[in-house]
């Protein structure tokens, strides 16, 4: 959304099931992790959260250097996701 938050539609519904509000917008990508969970927001400012999809809390933050796409890949078991950042480089961080 233009205003950074996150929203979460049920196309059934035709209705929004959650609003997620990021402090930090800055464009970036969003996934859901391979269990349906959680979401990853990433900024291209350096930022990834991981918000619980059942709560709309995020449950935890990394950071890394700023720049690069931001794009968010996570690992078959969601227990990792990686995240496109600055300097020409992924990184790779731990859930759990």
């Amino acid at each position: 959304m233009s205003d950074g938050s996150i929203s979460i539609r049920d196309l059934r519904k035709q209705g929004e099931v959650l609003r997620i509000e990021r402090k930090r917008a800055g464009g970036g990508y969003v996934a859901f992790n391979p269990t349906g969970r959680w979401i990853a927001s990433s900024s291209t400012k350096g930022g990834l959260s991981i918000w619980d999809v059942r709560s709309g809390k995020e449950v935890c933050r990394f950071t890394y250097p700023s720049g690069g796409s931001g794009r968010i890949s996570w690992s078959r078991d969601g227990r990792e996701i990686v995240v496109a950042g600055g300097r020409e480089m992924a990184y790779r961080f731990g859930v759990r």
